[in-house]
């Protein structure tokens, strides 16, 4: 099975809603990048258009100034009907610039947190042992070019890596469901595997 990098605010509507501001109650981004449940979200947590020219469209991944994956329903439902797992999904309210709500997005705090890097195929960087915080150094920095470690994805459809945890990866399955169905918002780079 091939596997896809995720490429966000790509293969976008004509005009897509950009949300420029956010309160997530006392979450912060790379709280959804550990890979574990979150307890006691709040679903008054909220998304909004900052400004005017970004208040156009959603796509199916929503563009924000957080970097994090919030999808649509109608994204949700696919995935949830094609046996998609590993997502847990955190209900969000999105809205226009005036405070217009528009209903269904949630965040997917992705659970698959795995070791699939291959260190002696990739194409990364790492800090440097005089890097000024002391527990990033000697750890990946960068990744220009992923190589996963079949063995370790095997069987799931979408992972953050344990060594680069920014980066959000799918199967075949995935992008092929996303492609098939006409969503917007993400587009694949493919990756290999070894």
């Amino acid at each position: 099975m091939k596997w896809y990098w995720t490429v966000d605010c790509a293969n976008t509507v004509e005009d897509p809603l950009v949300a420029g501001k956010a309160d997530l109650k006392g979450f912060e981004e790379w709280d959804f990048r550990r890979g574990q449940l979150i307890e006691n979200w709040d679903g008054t947590a909220w998304l909004q258009v900052e400004e005017p020219q970004d208040d156009g469209d959603p796509d199916d991944v929503l563009q924000s100034h957080l970097g994090l994956p919030i999808y649509s329903a109608r994204l949700r439902k696919a995935l949830d009907k094609a046996g998609v797992t590993g997502i847990q999904y955190l209900p969000v309210r999105v809205l226009h610039y005036d405070g217009t709500p528009i209903e269904g997005f949630a965040i997917a705090n992705i659970l698959n947190l795995l070791p699939a890097l291959d260190f002696e195929k990739s194409d990364y960087d790492l800090y440097p042992d005089d890097y000024f915080l002391p527990e990033r150094r000697g750890k990946v920095r960068a990744v220009r070019r992923p190589v996963l470690r079949y063995k370790v994805i095997e069987g799931c459809d979408i992972l953050r890596l344990k060594e680069y945890k920014v980066m959000i990866l799918v199967s075949e399955r995935f992008r092929n469901l996303f492609v098939a169905n006409g969503f917007t918002g993400y587009s694949f780079y493919e990756v290999k595997t070894s």
